[in-house]
């Protein structure tokens, strides 16, 4: 849409229906969620993504993940996940909403001197405790310790930002020359893998990545093999031994067909193929 804007000074009709229908689509379905669970669910939920997001998680994925994994594992120890993991703690569960909140009192309690290793994080009841009850996820001290599922040196890190400027870079380069939002809305599914750290059920959005058969068939056959790869490395134990590496390894199957498929769309001719169809 940028594109041609500076290209036309102007949006077409079709870029107007979309950011249209969007910010419709966005009032309507707010206002209902608002009428439904009250306006307070935003700033709980808000709240519980956070502590959500602070704990290490073994099906976490992303090129975050997969650089923590290759660029820091020669120093990565399991100190770290120790820090990080004891400032949280699973409680039972007994107020009627589903969102992690943390009262005062645990925000002051000292951190636990013990907690389990990362990735290795066992929830009650995850071993067929027929007595397990709901949990929340509470704050229970201030440790501040980096992720193990990000990268803690400064190495790492600088990995991590070029790769992840090198994808925003060719997300722009590819985009630019196309024609049509809906396809460039489904290479976008590179900046989700490149930016976000997501956990692995997530990742079924690269479905939309099928859509982009109807601009080359043989498209297609890049988004099952990966679908297959993806499978496998689950359910092959001789792959890795470690959950969190199958979940690395996962992110660079994702990764890679993210950018087959910008490439694809990089080498074809007329606007990278695909024209505007309303």
């Amino acid at each position: 849409a940028v594109a041609h804007l500076v290209r036309h000074r102007r949006l077409p009709p079709a870029h107007l229906r979309f950011f249209g229908g969007a910010a419709a689509a966005t009032v309507v379905l707010v206002a209902l969620s608002v009428a439904a669970t009250g306006l307070s669910a935003y700033p709980r939920f808000a709240e519980h993504i956070r502590l959500h997001s602070a704990v290490p998680l073994t099906n976490n994925m992303g090129l975050r993940v997969l650089v923590a994994r290759l660029a820091d594992r020669p120093a990565a120890t399991p100190t770290a996940g120790r820090a990080r993991l004891s400032s949280f703690r699973l409680e039972p569960r007994g107020d009627p909403t589903p969102h992690a909140r943390a009262t005062a009192a645990e925000a002051a309690a000292p951190a636990p001197t013990t907690a389990p290793a990362f990735p290795r994080l066992q929830v009650p009841g995850a071993a067929g405790d027929s007595a397990a009850r709901p949990t929340r996820l509470v704050r229970a001290g201030a440790a501040a310790a980096p992720r193990p599922s990000r990268p803690a040196t400064p190495f790492g890190r600088a990995v991590f930002y070029a790769l992840g400027a090198a994808l925003l870079a060719l997300f722009g380069a590819v985009t630019w020359r196309l024609r049509s939002l809906w396809a460039a809305e489904a290479l976008g599914i590179v900046l989700v893998a490149g930016a976000i750290e997501l956990t692995c059920y997530y990742y079924s959005l690269f479905l939309i990545a099928a859509l982009l058969a109807r601009v080359a068939r043989p498209l297609e056959r890049a988004v099952l093999a990966a679908a297959a790869a993806s499978a496998l490395l689950v359910a092959w134990p001789r792959i890795a031994t470690a959950w969190v590496d199958r979940y690395a390894a996962q992110s660079a199957v994702f990764l890679g067909l993210a950018v087959a498929l910008l490439v694809a769309f990089a080498w074809r001719r007329g606007g990278a193929g695909a024209r505007e169809r309303t």
